[in-house]
């Protein structure tokens, strides 16, 4: 199912609710109600998006599409993760399975993806700046596993735990949105 209609009015409504803000100092990110999915942080500055969704979903597909970054600051990277995992097992988010995308400021031509499997990160592949991410994020529960794809990247893994009722985008130095979310 798309997130359109009520889906994705109850979407933008958990949203708004749960965007944080800096951890460096109490700065406000701009929302934009039209793109819910939205992650918007300074240079330097850290900001997420959580969103909760019903536990037994098993497809989530869309685009990672970054509007700008800011790897000029100490942390020398702007990154993006799309994280799912479950806020009441894992009220730190720090479990989470999906993936990573990060410029760092010594290749800023270059978008690198991480598979992150039980909050542990591991290459999966690369892509131009400038360009959008695909992904596709299926979990199967008979078997365990989480599958993975991106473009011409693919990868199944088994991760101990398949968590899920939270989606949660946090991104460092970075404006960058997931277009097109659906859920099913």
């Amino acid at each position: 199912m798309r997130a359109s209609g009520w889906v994705r009015l109850a979407l933008l409504a958990a949203a708004t609710a749960v965007v944080g803000s800096s951890v460096a100092a109490q700065e406000t990110p701009a929302i934009d109600p039209s793109d819910p999915f939205r992650c918007i942080a300074s240079s330097g500055f850290f900001n997420d998006v959580e969103l909760g969704v019903r536990p037994s979903w098993a497809m989530a597909s869309g685009t990672l599409v970054f509007h700008a970054v800011h790897p000029e600051c100490k942390c020398r990277r702007a990154e993006v993760s799309l994280l799912f995992t479950s806020v009441s097992a894992d009220p730190d988010k720090e479990h989470g399975n999906g993936l990573t995308a990060v410029i760092r400021a010594d290749d800023p031509a270059h978008v690198h993806l991480l598979l992150m499997i039980d909050g542990k990160q591991r290459a999966f592949g690369d892509y131009d700046y400038g360009k959008p991410i695909p992904f596709k994020v299926v979990f199967d529960d008979a078997k365990a596993t989480m599958m993975v794809e991106s473009g011409k990247f693919a990868e199944t893994v088994k991760p101990p735990q398949l968590r899920r009722s939270t989606i949660y985008i946090p991104c460092l130095s970075a404006d960058v949105s997931v277009a097109d979310l659906a859920v099913e």
